[in-house]
Order: structure tokens, then C-alpha cells, then sequence
């Protein structure tokens, strides 16, 4: 989300998993010191030092001018809020998953790399 890219890649998802579990992430030089280092801490290998639950995320410098409180309390709006148009709708939802006529059928390449960048989670937070 911080660069409009996916920090893995791969052909196929072996290679997407091999690059995932292996690659250092790609990430632009533009990207600012603060955010290359929230993303470093997001993306660490190892779960027991990868940056987890709880609230040490709050304390990241990228986040140093954030008024959590506001945030929890839903004084902040949201920089791109999403178009609804009912209330009890998934239109802002992924057509592939949120059809049950493609539950359990294999997805192609194309809709394979929308979810590319997902990784391991800690067993220990679930």
C-alpha cells in the first residue's frame, strides 16, 4: 500500500512462496526512511522479531504525528473512503472471492498476484 507494488514476486505461487520466504523485499528508493523501516519491521523473516499485535506499531516513527485516540474514535476521516452504495454490500469486495460459484476452483495467474505480498502469521497471535 506505501508504493503500489508488492514486495514478492513470482511466476507462479511456489515461486511466489519461495520469494516470500526467502527474497529481501523490494522497496523503491523513494520511499521514505520512516516508512522503509516500518515496512523492514512488517516484513521481518523471523516471526519473534517481525513487527506484530501489539501496540508497538503505535509507537513507529512513521506514525510519531498520529493522534491514535482520534483514530480508535473515528474522528479522523479516511483519506480515500470507499463509494457505497447499500449498506449490507461487498461491491468493494474482490469479484473472485466474493462469488460462491468460484469457491474452491483455482484462480489464475492474474488473480493470483492480487495476493501477492501475503506472508507467514504467527501462530501465537491467531
Amino acid at each position: 500500500m506505501a508504493t503500489g507494488d508488492f514486495p514478492f514476486h513470482g511466476d507462479s505461487s511456489g515461486a511466489l512462496e519461495t520469494s516470500v520466504l526467502e527474497d529481501i523485499p523490494k522497496i523503491p528508493s523513494y520511499v521514505s526512511w520512516n516508512t522503509e523501516a516500518l515496512i523492514d519491521k512488517l516484513l521481518c523473516k523471523d516471526p519473534h522479531y517481525r513487527l506484530g499485535l501489539d501496540k508497538e506499531i503505535f509507537r513507529q516513527p512513521l506514525f510519531q504525528d498520529t493522534d491514535w485516540d482520534a483514530v480508535v474514535a473515528h474522528a479522523v476521516p479516511p483519506p480515500f473512503p470507499p463509494e457505497i452504495k447499500e449498506i449490507n454490500t461487498c461491491n468493494n469486495t474482490i469479484k473472485v472471492i466474493s462469488s460462491e460459484e468460484s469457491l474452491g476452483k483455482p484462480i489464475t495467474s492474474k488473480e493470483q498476484r492480487k495476493f501477492q505480498g501475503f506472508s507467514f502469521k504467527n501462530p501465537e497471535y491467531q
